[in-house]
């Protein structure tokens, strides 16, 4: 016995359509109120709005008798297509296939190369990375509007902190791909000055689809670890930003050198404060989304605590830092020592209040 898929209407958008399982003797609805056949399944396709089908179960009633006594319509969302299957329920009958709707789509994909660039630094080019929006099939008749726009992801480039996060730009933003169009537009990605991850994303007729991501960061910066001999202590870690003592690999054996030198000529451990973040960029230590660290940015800056703690046990020296708090058991740090070593290994002591010595 053939079972047939029937009421099948071609309209498209937004749609409900009614689909259902039948056989050429009599049929009625399956409703004995324990194991209803209704379903409803909805396809979403950009370019093609919102198919939903829904439908019921039929059972075999008929006096001739038949070993498939119902079946129930089933329908399945595919890529590019929706297909309606009649499924017979019991006694192993086979299921018939029952009716294929192809959906044309804006298939679109957007990609980034470089997925990874530089922040913006003082004074240089911004950096750019170029977003490319590919329709892979000719669009459909109402054509395919992409829209594209920057989010970044909480929590990246080491900020651990909220509010309006400055971000990268794009231009242009929008793209219309006209009916039978496929092909590639482009738009350029131009970073901020803070480091993170940022997403791209895509809106094609206003609906969501997968966009891509860009990466902003100083390559190759790596931790300063704490130092057991004492050389050294790390501090400024906060909340909104735990790891502070990111450097390039030559800034970090600098600033160890520098750091045992002054251990060796008095024998206090110098504290190093900020440095860079992990992914480097702007450090707005305040939390605010604001730059009141110029520098920073790039793994070459290294803050030294204006007291340096004394190795000596039960030491009663005392020094008043930069904040007005007294720190027991240190001692002030000469600054014009420090600027000695600094320049020794090719730094430069920063014009500012704090000790600052920028390196090469």
């Amino acid at each position: 016995m053939a079972y047939i898929l029937i009421s099948v209407p071609a309209a498209q958008g937004d749609t409900i359509v009614t689909v259902g399982c039948g056989n050429s003797y009599y049929n009625y609805p399956k409703h004995d109120g324990t194991s209803s056949m209704e379903f409803s399944t909805t396809c979403t396709y950009p370019g093609s709005s919102t198919w939903t089908f829904s439908g019921l179960g039929t059972m075999r009633h008929s006096a001739i008798g038949s070993p498939c006594n119902y079946t129930e319509t089933f329908c399945t969302c595919g890529a590019d297509y929706i297909l309606c299957t009649c499924r017979n329920r019991d006694n192993g009958c086979a299921d018939v296939s029952g009716w294929v709707k192809t959906i044309v789509a804006c298939d679109v994909a957007i990609s980034a190369s470089p997925s990874t660039i530089l922040p913006q630094m003082n004074g240089n080019q911004p950096p750019t990375s170029r977003i490319s929006v590919v329709l892979n099939k000719a669009a459909p008749a109402g054509g395919c509007a992409v829209k594209l726009r920057t989010a970044p992801v909480a929590g990246s480039g080491g900020h651990s902190h909220y509010g309006s996060r400055p971000k990268g730009s794009l231009t242009p933003d929008t793209f219309s791909f006209p009916a039978g169009a496929a092909g590639t537009q482009y738009a350029d990605y131009t970073s901020g000055a803070f480091s993170g991850t940022e997403k791209i994303l895509a809106e094609v007729n206003d609906k969501a689809v997968n966009g891509t991501t860009v990466n902003v960061q100083v390559p190759g910066l790596i931790a300063l670890t704490a130092n057991d001999q004492g050389y050294w202590s790390l501090t400024g870690q906060t909340s909104t930003h735990p790891n502070n003592h990111y450097g390039t690999p030559a800034t970090l054996a600098r600033a160890g050198m520098m750091a045992y030198d002054y251990y060796k000529k008095t024998g206090a451990t110098l504290g190093i404060n900020d440095m860079s973040l992990e992914w480097g960029g702007l450090f707005d230590w305040k939390a605010t989304w604001a730059s009141p660290h110029s520098l920073h940015r790039k793994g070459t800056s290294v803050d030294i605590d204006t007291c340096a703690k004394v190795a000596a046990s039960g030491s009663t020296a005392i020094c008043l830092n930069n904040n007005g708090v007294t720190v027991n058991g240190s001692i002030k740090v000469n600054k014009i020592f420090i600027e000695k070593i600094c320049n020794f290994y090719n730094g430069k002591i920063a014009p500012e209040a704090s000790i600052h010595c920028e390196f090469p």
